[in-house]
């Protein structure tokens, strides 16, 4: 599981580091990371995958595609605007361009383990997310976790 939360600065070739705790749950990291683009009621960031992970996130698309028509059409979407790229040897990666113009990304960003990927947010734009989260948490869990209801 990814958890936690890192400022981080891309470097002028749009590189970015892999905070080190993440480093361990990163299996498979030879093979490619996978990035997309997660649009949100909140914004959009930037998504990294395992490979594992995108495995499981690519079968869930294609799963729901088998059914419904237009879920098809948001896997072609999904699929086409991916990408995969490969870690240096100090665990950094280059973000693509049009990546980084799509999640909306400044220089400085947040990465944050969001459990079973890890995010990128512009840091301001995830500073104005974090806020409103923070407002919002207390509904959520009492909408979330609510407690069983008595035995009779």
């Amino acid at each position: 599981m990814f958890v936690g939360q890192f400022v981080h600065t891309l470097d002028e070739k749009n590189r970015l580091v892999i905070p080190a705790r993440f480093r361990p749950k990163l299996e498979g990291k030879e093979r490619g990371l996978y990035l997309t683009v997660r649009s949100t009621a909140d914004g959009k960031c930037l998504t990294i995958h395992s490979p594992a992970g995108w495995e499981e996130e690519a079968k869930r698309v294609a799963d729901l595609a088998r059914e419904r028509e237009d879920a098809e059409r948001f896997m072609w979407k999904f699929g086409w605007d991916a990408d995969c790229v490969q870690l240096d040897g100090q665990w950094r990666l280059v973000l693509p361009q049009r990546l980084i113009e799509a999640a909306g990304l400044g220089r400085e960003v947040m990465v944050a383990g969001a459990l079973t990927s890890i995010q990128v947010w512009d840091l301001a734009r995830w500073k104005e997310v974090d806020a409103r989260l923070k407002a919002e948490l207390p509904a959520l869990s009492k909408s979330l976790y609510k407690p069983p209801e008595p035995r009779p």
